[in-house]
């Protein structure tokens, strides 16, 4: 419609991504943050309760936080670790070596540029 007002879908867009799991975690990003689940309008629409669980004290509170959070981090972890391998083999199945061979001709990368290149050569023609 009009672009001019794409910053008004940035927040929108953000919370919906932060809300929606993630496939290598397994967790949405909010309940990484916040050790919960989001509450969103939807859960009003169904009547679902705003509030869970009730705790006796704050520290009680604090504990279950924090308890919640290390499990999820660990579970977090293992999960992107899991999908780091897989993702490793899938990409090693497909991948060929390269022999090379004395005379080959090769690109090797100028490193020695720094700052604003954009338009400049990354790689050099002679050694």
């Amino acid at each position: 419609k009009d672009k001019t007002q794409w910053h008004n879908y940035v927040k929108p867009l953000v919370h919906a991504y932060n809300c929606t799991k993630n496939d290598t975690t397994g967790f949405a990003p909010y309940e990484l943050m916040f050790g919960r689940q989001p509450r969103l309008p939807v859960d009003l629409a169904f009547g679902l309760p705003l509030h869970c669980k009730n705790f006796q004290s704050h520290s009680e509170y604090i504990e279950k936080l924090k308890a919640t959070l290390q499990e999820s981090y660990k579970l977090a972890t293992k999960n992107a670790q899991k999908m780091a391998e897989k993702n490793k083999m899938r990409y090693d199945t497909r991948i060929k070596p390269s022999r090379l061979e004395p005379g080959d001709r090769v690109l090797v990368r100028a490193v020695r540029l720094r700052g604003k290149h954009k338009l400049a050569d990354r790689w050099e023609a002679d050694i």
